[in-house]
């Protein structure tokens, strides 16, 4: 977002979303739970890729 320049408020506006709810998401350590259509509005306007806002990371503690 910040090499596009975009702000909370400006993604919250085209996701119509609170930019509460951006904020939150940018924060979290764990993936929320998120729909196929959100996801591609959300490339679709970041013009990127889910493999540019999503990185896996192994569960060193598998249970």
């Amino acid at each position: 977002m910040k090499a596009r320049r975009w702000t909370n408020r400006a993604l919250a506006a085209e996701l119509d979303m609170h930019e509460n709810s951006i904020s939150r998401l940018k924060k979290r350590k764990v993936m929320p739970q998120i729909d196929s259509d959100f996801l591609s509005n959300l490339c679709r306007i970041l013009e990127c890729t889910p493999n540019d806002l999503i990185e896996y990371i192994e569960d060193p503690d598998p249970k």
